[in-house]
């Protein structure tokens, strides 16, 4: 017996089965890259050591600025407009979403990316929604007076 047809939830013998329900990358939810930033290093550091890292920053900082940073000095050094220029909007989620999901990617070993200014926006965006400040309030008010 088929029950509901081809749009209900019954498969042919009539038990209910539950279609998983997909996300696209415009309507997904970042669940990593928007925690303030000590919880985003312990989560997604590069390396997991300081004693085997082989560059500090590597344990100290979230994947996703530490990988941006060294794709764009290294690829965008002669790009013109590079802060200026936005990368393409659902290619900006799509990359969110794979450091989100990920924790870290390889921007040099993924071919999927076309368009460094993608990178670009991504950090002006990470810097922009971090929830805590990058540097603390006391410092630059410490600083400002000496």
């Amino acid at each position: 017996i088929i029950s509901k047809g081809l749009f209900g939830k019954s498969s042919r013998s009539g038990s209910t089965t539950e279609r998983e329900h997909v996300v696209d990358d415009e309507h997904y939810i970042l669940k990593v890259l928007n925690l303030p930033l000590v919880e985003q290093t312990r989560i997604t550091r590069i390396a997991k050591r300081l004693e085997t890292s082989k560059d500090k920053t590597e344990f100290w900082m979230p994947a996703f600025p530490w990988r941006a940073i060294d794709y764009l000095n290294h690829k965008g050094c002669d790009v013109e407009g590079l802060y200026r220029v936005p990368g393409s909007g659902p290619q900006i989620k799509k990359w969110q979403r794979k450091f989100d999901e990920r924790y870290d990617v390889d921007l040099f070993k993924d071919d999927d990316l076309y368009d460094i200014n993608i990178i670009g926006s991504m950090l002006k965006a990470w810097l922009r929604e971090l929830p805590d400040e990058l540097f603390p309030k006391a410092a630059q008010d410490r600083i400002a007076r000496e």
